[in-house]
């Protein structure tokens, strides 16, 4: 896969969830939290990101030199999925607590969906250019 498909492809899942917790966070807290008690849920959405990052780093996978800054975001970007599409399907109960404790406090929604909803942009932005 390359390196702008799996841009475009990450920006608008980053959106997908940005978004909503931008304009209704009360409402996606809740969602999320109902999300995040099921095992097989966590489980599938870590294949799917292991299996998404799997396939861009298969073509693409050392961090040497780079034609541009943004190359080597997106490859970093990939590696972290990777590397957390491993722990949402080998410990989940791990990434569930942690997410459990930060959907508690009540700022924190709204801050990661401004991150998400940014991120997204860029990505979506800059895919053409990869």
């Amino acid at each position: 896969m390359t390196l702008s498909t799996f841009a475009y492809i990450m920006g608008i899942l980053e959106l997908l969830f940005g978004l909503p917790m931008l304009l209704s966070p009360q409402k996606t807290v809740h969602w999320m939290q109902k999300a995040l008690k099921d095992d097989l849920w966590m489980r599938t959405i870590g294949a799917l990101f292991l299996i998404l990052c799997f396939f861009v780093l298969l073509e693409n996978p050392d961090l040497g030199p780079l034609p541009t800054k943004m190359h080597g975001l997106v490859k970093l970007f990939a590696w972290m999925g990777a590397l957390k599409g491993l722990l949402y399907c080998w410990y989940p109960d791990l990434p569930r607590d942690a997410r459990t404790a930060m959907l508690a406090k009540s700022s924190i929604p709204f801050i990661g969906g401004l991150a998400a909803t940014i991120i997204g942009i860029l990505l979506l932005l800059y895919a053409p250019t990869l």
